[in-house]
């Protein structure tokens, strides 16, 4: 049997008590609703038409009606859970080209080259530490090719 959380069971009784009240206070003072354009009011308005606020289900249909109101809350209350538990799997953010993060147990199977940061070379007249890009200088067509091409 599926059960309705509280605040869902809240919910649904206050829903059901205010109109219950409001309609017991409309027809117990005869007032007459008015449906003006898209809004409902208590008193009448410029082509506005009178609706009939008196509930004709019968005890039955009111039962089943409130039952299927209950199950909907317990169906709502389990889809929430069940979202809840799927988003809690839901691994955190990853950055993309990131290198994928190991356990401090697991030494890394590749030793990185090089160093970290780059380091002004000395002689270039950049002494300000400030990063400086270049570009390759085009190949020498006269010079032969390490490259095994089978033109030696």
């Amino acid at each position: 049997m599926r059960t309705i959380t509280t605040r869902a069971w809240r919910l649904l009784t206050a829903s059901a008590v205010t109109s219950a009240a409001i309609a017991g206070a409309m027809s117990a003072s005869g007032a007459e609703v008015w449906r003006c354009g898209s809004s409902y009011s208590d008193r009448p308005c410029e082509h506005g038409q009178a609706v009939d606020i008196e509930d004709a289900r019968s005890d039955d249909q009111r039962r089943d009606a409130l039952q299927g109101t209950k199950a909907n809350a317990a169906t709502a209350s389990d889809l929430e859970r069940q979202r809840h538990r799927a988003h809690a799997r839901q691994p955190g953010p990853v950055l993309i080209g990131a290198p994928p993060s190991t356990p401090a147990s697991v030494k890394p199977k590749y030793r990185p080259t090089g160093t970290t940061k780059a380091t002004p070379k000395k002689g270039k007249g950049h002494s300000s530490g400030d990063f400086v890009a270049s570009y390759p200088t085009p190949a020498d067509p006269n010079k032969k090719s390490r490259k095994g091409n089978g033109k030696n």
